[in-house]
Parts: C-alpha cells; structure tokens; sequence
C-alpha cells in the first residue's frame, strides 16, 4: 500500500528526530576535571605531610603499573600500602612542593587524563649512624589518571629523579 508523500515526510522526520535524540551532546567541562585533577594532587601532598598510608595506597587503581628505576611492576594494594607505611615512618617532610605547575592533558572523551609532574621533595631522615640528615631530590614524573565510576584514580606513574 503506497502512503501519501505527507505521511512519508512525517515518518522520515520522525526516524531522524529518534536517531538525533540517541546521540550524545555531553559536553566535557575539561577545566573541571583539570581542577578535580589538580586537587588529586593536593590530597597527594596532604597524604604525605599526615603520612597516610591508607588513603595514599587506596588513590591507586587495581590495575596500577609502575615504572621506576629501569622497572616495571604491578603493585598491590597491600603493596602501596606497606611501601608508604614504612616510607612515611622513617621521613619527615619538609617540602614536597611543584616546582612548576603540573601540565595536565586529556583524552577527547575525558576518560584518561595525563599528568607531567615536577616536585622538590625535601625530608628528614636519620643516616646509617641515626644521625638526622636532609635529603633534597628532584622529581619529575608522568602520572595517568583513568576515571572509573565518575571517580578519578591513578593508573600509572612512570617516574624519574635527579
């Protein structure tokens, strides 16, 4: 049965308006995420000063990955855990301060962002004799950060110092 050029136009318009409407026009406020970013770092630094082993380890993904030192690994939970307990008990913090501001990037879709750090870390520690001593480093490092459940987490840090 042939139906009138009216209703054809009709049916047209009503196929397009459905397919148009299924789309997403989500727009990405990526100077918001920037911000929920730069605040991650934030807490990263109070972490450090508080020495809070608990909530720094859980600021890691499940499927972190490391690289360090010529090395790639996949801690644990418990890992990051017991790295920054026993870190945190034996240092005090002086300074752990961006030494430029970080440069963050992301993806179209907002869904992984990237993070070029440079930090001084400047702490107390005792030397081989327990005689308290300084130790300044310099930092730089690329973190990437995946955003699970409307949540940023870190996914990846690949490190290096001077």
């Amino acid at each position: 049965m042939l139906k009138s050029p009216a209703t054809s136009a009709l049916i047209i318009l009503a196929l397009l308006s459905c397919m148009c409407s299924c789309k997403s026009i989500h727009k990405t406020d990526f100077e918001k995420e920037k911000e929920e970013i730069l605040a991650l770092d934030e807490k990263a630094r109070e972490f450090h000063f508080t020495k809070n082993a608990k909530a720094m380890a859980e600021s890691f993904s499940n499927e972190f990955i490391s690289l360090n030192k010529g090395v790639i690994s996949k801690p644990t939970y418990d890992d990051h855990f017991n790295r920054f307990d026993r870190y945190f008990k034996s240092v005090e913090f002086l300074k752990w301060d961006n030494v430029t501001p970080p440069v963050v990037r992301f993806s179209d879709d907002a869904s992984v962002a990237y993070v070029a750090v440079d930090k001084l870390v400047i702490l107390k520690l005792k030397d081989d004799s327990g005689k308290e001593v300084l130790d300044t480093t310099k930092f730089a490092w690329l973190s990437v950060f995946k955003k699970i459940k409307k949540k940023w987490v870190l996914d990846c840090i690949a490190s290096t110092n001077k």
